[in-house]
């Protein structure tokens, strides 16, 4: 970069009038087309202005870098051409694409398609006509007037076979290569012989560099793009954007607390940076990849509270402590990385709001909306936790007596800390989860009893003999129909143990990343959908066409649907389907189940034996003191036996339950 404007200030300065000023380099400026000048990016960049009722993944702050790059991104579509966007994950190359798309114009049309190691070419092939119009019998393509520009995301995802090959990859490159009689189009996968052309198509593709799952994209796919690298976002970028939002949702407060936004985006930002140089992801932490979307997260939680439930300063400060550790300190494993953390947050309370605190003042904090009725609930810190174990076995009693099914469980401290990070993010739009935990843990319990709490559908599948793909698909398309035609508030639990094929994971990539599974539904169901959304449409003064009706179905699904999904850590399956799937950790917040504490086995123990008579409490005591400290017992020894031999023996709650 230096050496290239070094080059052209040389050949400007050579032609008279021409010259750049010299306090910028020339990437900072553009030609003003009507005067003929040179112009700033700076200059250029939209106001921001913050919307309350906006929600947050619709808030996007206009910087110097998106601008350049979205100029340059209309000039090669307005030209025909096909384009790449390059770029760590997390720089914002698909928010500038999906902005770009959305104020494209009324020529053309455009869809999404999200990539993963499992992306056959049988499926992409299978989206592509369902999304183009049928013109003869051997021609596919827009509507009418219109040219249909297809986002490819994550390019270099699909797996590469025993070749070489990535055979998605050369679908899209027989598609884009126009020249040739045999390229421009796709086979009909029935009729043999038959060619089918695609017309006035353009793609729009974004990929990471390769490495952690993601391959070498062949040459003879590249050269039909235009790149665009997306570089890094700076500091001072990220603090204009997150400083832009909580400056804007601070004004409704008190104006003690305006003064804060800049300290709280600054606290986060040295968080995020020093958490990517210091825990860096290892084969048994392939999870520790964090990017803009964990900073955009912390922000998103802070702007869940009202001005009315935050007293003092103080408080705010705990709220962005909470909300920092759901991001953060959730995923991670060791009791190391935990006190790193502290130790972190320790130090930046210092360096940025002048307190002096300890870790034990903030590592248990709580907010959550389930301590007060009715709905919606406010978001509040549960300063009681008796108070909080009451109001929750009210809930599991209620539970049971509603839906006839038994909530047996024990609110101690960890359970009562896991529930309120699943309400978290239920309340939250397009709030998903990835619970990680041994069996009997209690990730999918936890989740049932809080999606009841939230007042919504908890949707699981049923495993029969037999069940497999087409069974799923069926399941999905009621799932996607309960949260988008009939608009019911839906959270989806999903279990690694009901994985029955790899597929499955790639249908729940695609509902992550854009809220559908391409061609799940025939022509009949898409009829009702169209049906079901065209009054909607037309209330809300949207012009009911086919796009804009699915369109907003798959807004519905998106805002209604929260996909939960409740893994174990045990083995390298799970290290695998993080790295073949990213969605798994870009669009889900992560809440890692640790062993059960002292307290947590004392209390089961407790709720087991209630219902038995014993000679006197002291024997009763004893009895529950056995079996906790058996089970620790247990568990010391499995780490001495990995230590030594390097065997895993895996103490779960189960076994503690069946103890």
């Amino acid at each position: 970069m230096v050496k290239f404007n070094t080059f052209a200030r040389g050949v400007f300065s050579s032609f008279q009038g021409l010259g750049l000023p010299d306090d910028l380099t020339i990437y900072d400026y553009k030609v003003d087309p009507k005067t003929g000048d040179f112009v700033t990016w700076e200059s250029l960049v939209d106001p921001f202005t913050y919307a309350k009722d906006v929600p947050f993944f619709n808030l996007i702050v206009p910087t110097i870098d998106s601008t350049r790059v979205k100029f340059i991104l209309r000039a090669q579509m307005d030209g025909g051409y096909h384009v790449l966007l390059g770029g760590n994950s997390g720089v914002g190359k698909t928010v500038i694409v999906q902005d770009y798309l959305g104020q494209a114009g009324e020529q053309y049309v455009h869809q999404t398609k999200s990539c993963s190691a499992q992306t056959s070419s049988r499926a992409l092939q299978a989206f592509f006509e369902e999304k183009l119009e049928k013109i003869r019998k051997n021609l596919l393509g827009p509507p009418s007037g219109k040219t249909f520009i297809f986002f490819v995301d994550d390019l270099n995802m699909p797996l590469k076979e025993f070749y070489g090959a990535q055979p998605p990859i050369e679908l899209l490159r027989q598609i884009i290569n126009v020249k040739d009689d045999r390229n421009g189009g796709i086979y009909d996968l029935k009729k043999i012989g038959l060619f089918k052309k695609i017309q006035k198509v353009q793609f729009i593709a974004a990929n990471a560099p390769p490495g952690g799952g993601r391959s070498v994209v062949t040459p003879r796919l590249l050269r039909h793009f235009h790149l665009i690298n997306c570089p890094d976002l700076s500091n001072a970028s990220m603090r204009t954007i997150f400083a832009s939002i909580t400056q804007g949702f601070m004004q409704d407060f008190r104006p003690e607390f305006h003064e804060m936004s800049g300290p709280i985006v600054d606290a986060s930002l040295e968080i995020y940076i020093d958490i990517q140089k210091e825990l860096l992801p290892t084969p048994s932490k392939s999870h520790y990849t964090f990017n803009l979307r964990d900073l955009a997260k912390v922000i998103q939680g802070i702007l869940m509270v009202e001005p009315k439930n935050i007293a003092d300063a103080d408080e705010m400060l705990l709220l962005w402590c909470h909300e920092a550790s759901r991001v953060f300190r959730d995923r991670l494993i060791s009791v190391g990385d935990r006190d790193w953390y502290d130790s972190k947050v320790v130090t930046v309370l210092s360096s940025h709001f002048s307190r002096t605190w300890q870790a034990s003042q903030f590592v248990d904090v709580l907010f959550s909306d389930f301590m007060a009725q009715p709905k919606p609930t406010p978001y509040v810190q549960v300063t009681d936790m008796e108070k909080a174990n009451k109001v929750l076995k009210e809930y599991a009693e209620d539970y049971t007596l509603n839906l006839n099914k038994p909530m047996d469980l024990v609110f101690f401290k960890d359970a009562i800390g896991h529930i309120s990070r699943i309400a978290r993010l239920l309340r939250q739009p397009r709030g998903n989860a990835l619970l990680v935990g041994v069996g009997g843990s209690g990730r999918q319990s936890l989740t049932r009893l809080a999606s009841y709490m939230a007042e919504m559908k908890c949707f699981q599948i049923e495993l029969t003999r037999g069940y497999g793909v087409n069974e799923f698909h069926e399941d999905l398309k009621r799932l996607l129909m309960q949260a988008g035609a009939e608009n019911k508030p839906t959270v989806f639990l999903f279990s690694d143990t009901q994985i029955i094929k790899e597929s499955f994971l790639e249908d729940i990539n695609n509902i992550l990343n854009s809220g559908e599974v391409p061609n799940i539904f025939d022509q009949v169901e898409t009829d009702q959908i169209l049906m079901a959304m065209r009054p909607i449409c037309t209330s809300e003064g949207i012009n009911p066409t086919k796009q804009n009706m699915y369109e907003k179905f798959l807004s519905r699904v998106q805002s209604n649907l929260h996909v939960v999904l409740a893994f174990s850590p045990v083995g390298s399956a799970f290290t695998g389907r993080l790295r073949n799937f990213p969605s798994l950790v870009t669009c889900c917040t992560i809440d890692w189940f640790t062993e059960w504490p002292a307290e947590a086995l004392r209390g089961v123990a407790q709720e087991a034996f209630a219902d038995i008579e014993f000679p006197n409490d002291t024997i009763k005591d004893g009895v529950v003191k056995l079996c906790r400290d058996i089970h620790q017992g247990v568990e010391k020894a499995s780490l001495q036996y990995a230590d030594e031999l390097r065997r895993y023996n895996y103490v779960t709650p189960t076994s503690y339950l069946e103890l």
